[in-house]
């Protein structure tokens, strides 16, 4: 049985585009498969603590409110349709909350006659009654309704509808104010703070997706220079040796006259100048 003979050929591919190539396509497909969800984590816990900067700064704008309310009427114990007309007072009522929220001032008489007072759209402000908002705004009315005179506070996220009829995440604080059945509340929007966040998220996923394109051009140029690197080995060194196989082999059958015209400056060259030695030292024996 003839032996079994493993390509040097075959040694080389192993050699210089395998070997190399595998254990750096696998890091790089580790790192690209991780980064996503990496990103992801960053960006939940960016937002979570943006919802809790936004639930504390509503919270102390909402108790400051009260206070100067209750402090307010203390000094000048006016009735609500007087204060309605105190533009020093509606400013006390009604104060910015963040970049887009606001605060708002209503009168309590019950469950179905909430009734706003003070609030920064006008649709809403001087008597309307948001008892009307409780079909339209479920979400809102759910938190809305707890607040009474007997509740110290209340608070929740809710969805508002705004004039043009968009509806945004929103978070309110609602509380009574110490005196007569005035309530006070705060919101701000969430998306002012959560929507830079999602666009960088965006971006760096973009940003991923083109590192992934780049991992994947990077793994396909390291194959090609495995490969060109093995077909270059193949013939500069395999393909000699092979000749030289070729040649040991007619020798031992006894062919003497056989071309040897391997032109190398290394080792292999060497090799074959051995055999063209070989081959002048036979033919003068068998001459001689």
């Amino acid at each position: 049985m003839a032996e079994k003979i493993k390509s040097i050929k075959t040694k080389f591919l192993w050699a210089f585009a395998i070997v190399p190539v595998l254990p750096a396509g696998v890091f790089l497909f580790y790192l690209i498969s991780t980064a996503f969800p990496w990103v992801d984590s960053v960006t939940n816990m960016e937002e979570e603590l943006l919802k809790t900067h936004v639930i504390r700064n509503v919270e102390m704008t909402n108790r400051v409110v009260s206070f100067h309310i209750r402090d307010y009427l203390a000094y000048f114990p006016k009735s609500t349709k007087e204060l309605l007309n105190d533009e020093y007072f509606g400013k006390i009522a009604v104060q910015p909350v963040l970049k887009t929220g606001y605060t708002a001032v209503w009168e309590y008489f019950g469950e179905d006659s909430l009734l706003m007072q003070w609030h920064p759209q006008k649709r809403l402000s001087k008597g309307f009654n948001m008892y009307k908002l409780k079909d339209k705004l479920p979400d809102f009315w759910l938190i809305f309704k707890k607040a009474t005179p007997h509740n110290d506070r209340v608070e929740g996220f809710y969805k508002w509808q705004e004039e043009t009829g968009e509806k945004r995440d929103k978070f309110m604080v609602c509380e009574y104010t110490g005196t007569r059945n005035y309530m006070v509340v705060s919101t701000a929007y969430l998306d002012q703070f959560t929507k830079p966040i999602e666009d960088i998220s965006l971006q760096n996923k973009k940003g991923f997706s083109s590192l992934r394109m780049i991992a994947i051009v990077i793994g396909i140029i390291l194959i090609a220079g495995g490969a060109l690197a093995g077909i270059y080995i193949s013939r500069n060194i395999v393909t000699p040796i092979e000749k030289l196989t070729g040649i040991a082999d007619r020798f031992s059958k006894g062919d003497i006259n056989v071309d040897i015209d391997i032109k190398s400056s290394d080792e292999i060259g060497i090799l074959a100048k051995a055999f063209k030695l070989l081959k002048e030292t036979i033919k003068k024996l068998i001459g001689g």
